[in-house]
C-alpha cells in the first residue's frame, strides 16, 4: 500500500469513528461537561431575573467518586489465578509484580480515579500501556589515559560498572604517551508507563459493538506534543521541521473541558516549541496485501499528511471501561445521563422561588398618578420615605407564596436524583438518623442504599480494572526484556517477564460495597475461629492447616483496607517459618523423650514405694504390739497392785475389828 492510499484511509477512518467533533457522543460530552461545572450555556437567563443553578450532575458525580474510590486504596487489586498447583507461586510472583507496576510504580490509585471520573460523566474511562523509552546522552573529555583504562572506556564502562552505548569522538596520544579522549555515552530506559487517556482526545470505530478494545478495527488518540518533543523522540530533524504546527483547538468537548480557554490555543515563543497535532491510531488495514488485515500502529500528522511511524502492533494499549453498561455497545450511561432531567428541573424550581422571594421583598406597588412621587417610590431602599398627597394613594398588589410548593418539588426531584444516581446522596443525608438503630438495621440500611454504586464499581472493575492489569501482564512479557526488580510489601524479589506464559484469568478485589466487605470481613474472623480450633483439635492436614489459615489471615487484613498484610503474619512456607518449624519439632522431640524418660522411670518408682510400704506397715505392726504388751503389763501391775492394796486394806481392817472385840470383852 502506497503512503498516499495509507493517509486517506486515516483520514477516513478518523472522520468517521466515534467521538470525532460534532457527532453525538462528542456534543453529550460537551453538554455533560457544562452540567458538571454549571455553565450559564445551559440555562440561559433573563436579565434581572435568578441565574442559580442546581449542580446535580456535580454533586451526584462527587458522592458516587467518593463512595468509590476506597475500593481502589490497596495495594493488590487483582491476583492471576494459578493454571495447577505448580503453578501457584508463579501465578503469585506474576500477581506481585503487576500489582506493582500499576499501583506503585505508576500511582494507580490516581491513574484509576481520573479514569473513573471520565466513565461516570463521560460514559467511558480509558487506560493507557506503553512502553517509554528514553536516551540521556552526555560527551566527556578524559586526558592522560592508560591502555587499559582507554579499553574500559571503549567497552562502555564506567565506575559503577554501568552499561551503555559508546561513541568515541576524539582520540590521541599526548606528549606523555597517555591517551586523551571525548567520549559520547549513551545510556538507554525504559519503563513501564500506565496512564488515564482524556476520551475526548479518543475515537474508534463506530461499529464496534464490545466494551473491551481487544479486536477494535480502528481507534486512536490525539495528541499535541512539541517539535522538540517529536525530535527527541527520535524522529527525522528536517522532516519534523517542515510539518504544520497546530495553532488553535475547536473540537466541542476539548473545548468545553478546558475551561477558560486554558490550553485551547497552542501558541509558541519559538519554533522548537510549536505544537504539532498527531494521532496515534491502531488499525487492522491490509498494508502488505496478501488479503489479510493485520493490526499496525501508526503515528499520523494530519496537518501535513505525514506519517511519522508505520510498523505492526503485539496488541491495542488500551483499556476502557464504564460504570453503566448498554449491552451490545461500546459507550455506556453517564450520570449527566441520568441526571440531566433532575438538574434542568431544580433549576427552573430555584429560580421561580428566587424570584418569588425577590418579588416579595419588592413587591409591585399601584400608585394614584400626581398623588406620588414616583423617585421615591422606584426607590427601595430599606427605610426610605415615599412623599404622598394622599393616604389612598398607593395601593399593595399581592404576590402569593410559592416557597412550600417549591419546596415540596425540590424534595421530589432529590428522591428521584437518589434513586437513579445510585442514592449516595441520600446515603450521606441519612446518617444523621440511624441512631438507636441496631447495627444490622443500619447495616441493612446502608447496603439498600449502596446497591447501584455497588454495581457501577463492580462493572468498572470488571471491564476497566480487569482489562488494565491483563494489559500490564502482556505488555511487561512482550516489551521489557532482562530482569526487573519489584518489591512487594517488605520483600524485594527480581522477575524475569519475558519468561511468563500468557495469562487471562485474573480476579479483581475491587468491587464491594462498604457494607459488603463489612460482611466479608467478619465471615472471615468466623473462619479464622473454627481454623484455630480444629488445628488445636488434632485435624491439622486433614480439614485445614497453617498454610490455609495464613491465607485467611491475609484475606482479612485486606478487606480490612491494610497495605502489605504480610508485615503483620509470617507465610508458613517461607524460609523463616521453615526454620522456625524445625526449632519447634527439635523441642517437641526432646520434650517427647523426657516425658518418655519419665514414663520409664515411673515403672520402678511403685515396687519400692510397696517395699517400703511392707516395711513401714511391719514397723508399724510392731509398734503397736510394742505398746500394746507394754499396755497389758502395766495394767496387770496396776491389778496386783491393787490386789494386794485390798489384801493389805481387808487384813487391817481385820485387825481393828479384832482389837476392838478384845476391848469389849476386857471391859
Amino acid at each position: 500500500m502506497e503512503e498516499y492510499e495509507l493517509t486517506k484511509a486515516l483520514d477516513e477512518a478518523i472522520f468517521q469513528a466515534d467521538g470525532w467533533d460534532s457527532d453525538e457522543l462528542s456534543t453529550n460530552r460537551e453538554m455533560a461537561l457544562q452540567y458538571y461545572y454549571g455553565d450559564d450555556a445551559i440555562a440561559p437567563y433573563a436579565p434581572g431575573r435568578s441565574r442559580v443553578h442546581s449542580l446535580d450532575v456535580h454533586d451526584m458525580h462527587s458522592a458516587v467518586m467518593a463512595a468509590m474510590m476506597p475500593a481502589f486504596e490497596i495495594d493488590d487489586l487483582a491476583t492471576f489465578e494459578s493454571e495447577s498447583d505448580e503453578d501457584d507461586d508463579q501465578a503469585r510472583t506474576e500477581t506481585n509484580a503487576v500489582n506493582y507496576m500499576v499501583m506503585q510504580a505508576n500511582n494507580g490509585y490516581m491513574v484509576f480515579k481520573q479514569a473513573v471520573w471520565d466513565a461516570l460523566l463521560l460514559r467511558n474511562g480509558l487506560v493507557k500501556v506503553w512502553l517509554e523509552q528514553r536516551e540521556n546522552a552526555s560527551t566527556e573529555t578524559y586526558e592522560n589515559l592508560m591502555s587499559i583504562e582507554a579499553q574500559d572506556l571503549r567497552n562502555g564502562e564506567q565506575s559503577g560498572g554501568a552499561q551503555m552505548d559508546v561513541e568515541v569522538l576524539e582520540e590521541s596520544t599526548n606528549d606523555n604517551g597517555l591517551i586523551d579522549m571525548t567520549v559520547r555515552f549513551t545510556e538507554r530506559t525504559e519503563r513501564l508507563k500506565v496512564e488515564a487517556v482524556d476520551p475526548t482526545r479518543f475515537v474508534w470505530d463506530r461499529n464496534h459493538d464490545d466494551i473491551v478494545l481487544r479486536e477494535c478495527k480502528f481507534c486512536a488518540e490525539r495528541d499535541f506534543p512539541t517539535r522538540s518533543d517529536l525530535i527527541e523522540a527520535g524522529f527525522d530533524k528536517k522532516k519534523i521541521n517542515d510539518l504544520q504546527p497546530f495553532t488553535l483547538d475547536t473540537k466541542t468537548d476539548t473545548v468545553a473541558r478546558n475551561r477558560n480557554n486554558y490550553n485551547q490555543a497552542h501558541e509558541a515563543a519559538e519554533p522548537s516549541q510549536e505544537v504539532i497535532e498527531t494521532w496515534e491510531c491502531y488499525y487492522r488495514i491490509d498494508y502488505d496485501g496478501d488479503g489479510i488485515a493485520e493490526l499496525r500502529r501508526i503515528l499520523y500528522a494530519p496537518g501535513s499528511r505525514v506519517i511519522l511511524e508505520n510498523e505492526e502492533a503485539d496488541l491495542i494499549p488500551y483499556a476502557s471501561g464504564t460504570a453503566r453498561m448498554q449491552p451490545h455497545r461500546f459507550i455506556g450511561v453517564s450520570v449527566y445521563d441520568l441526571m440531566k432531567n433532575v438538574q434542568d428541573s431544580k433549576t427552573r424550581i430555584l429560580r421561580q422561588w428566587h424570584d418569588n422571594q425577590n418579588h416579595a421583598n419588592n413587591a409591585r406597588i399601584g400608585a394614584v398618578t400626581n398623588a406620588v412621587d414616583l423617585d421615591d417610590l422606584t426607590n427601595s431602599r430599606p427605610g426610605g420615605v415615599v412623599r404622598i398627597t394622599d393616604p389612598n394613594a398607593l395601593v399593595p398588589i399581592p404576590v402569593p407564596d410559592i416557597g412550600g410548593s417549591c419546596q415540596a418539588a425540590l424534595e421530589y426531584m432529590d428522591t428521584v436524583r437518589s434513586e437513579r444516581g445510585g442514592a449516595s446522596l441520600d446515603l450521606q443525608n441519612h446518617q444523621t438518623g440511624i441512631h438507636g438503630q441496631t447495627a444490622s438495621g443500619i447495616e441493612r440500611q446502608f447496603s439498600s442504599r449502596e446497591l447501584q454504586t455497588a454495581d457501577m464499581l463492580r462493572t468498572l472493575s470488571e471491564t476497566l480494572v480487569k482489562e488494565t492489569y491483563l494489559l500490564v501482564h502482556a505488555a511487561m512479557r512482550l516489551w521489557m526484556s532482562g530482569s526487573i526488580p519489584v518489591r512487594s510489601g517488605t520483600a524485594s524479589e527480581i522477575v524475569e517477564p519475558a519468561a511468563w506464559q500468557p495469562r487471562e484469568r485474573v480476579n479483581i478485589k475491587t468491587g464491594l460495597s462498604q457494607a459488603e466487605r463489612l460482611a466479608k470481613k467478619q465471615i472471615l474472623e468466623d473462619i479464622v475461629l473454627a481454623q484455630r480450633e480444629l488445628i488445636g483439635e488434632g485435624l491439622n492436614g486433614i480439614l485445614t492447616d497453617t498454610s490455609k489459615l495464613y491465607n485467611t489471615l491475609m484475606d482479612h487484613a485486606v478487606f480490612c483496607g491494610l497495605d502489605n498484610p504480610d508485615r503483620y503474619w509470617t507465610d508458613p512456607e517461607s524460609e523463616q517459618a521453615q526454620q522456625a518449624a524445625q526449632i519447634a519439632a527439635q523441642q517437641a522431640q526432646a520434650e517427647q523423650a523426657r516425658q518418655q524418660k519419665l514414663l520409664e522411670d515411673g515403672i520402678t518408682v511403685p515396687a519400692q514405694i510397696d517395699g517400703m510400704k511392707v516395711v513401714e506397715d511391719a514397723r508399724q505392726h510392731d509398734s503397736e504390739m510394742q505398746f500394746k504388751y507394754t499396755e497389758l503389763a502395766v495394767e496387770t501391775e496396776v491389778k496386783e497392785a491393787e490386789m494386794v492394796s485390798d489384801a493389805a486394806l481387808e487384813l487391817e481392817k481385820q485387825a481393828m475389828s479384832n482389837e476392838q472385840s478384845e476391848r469389849t470383852d476386857a471391859a
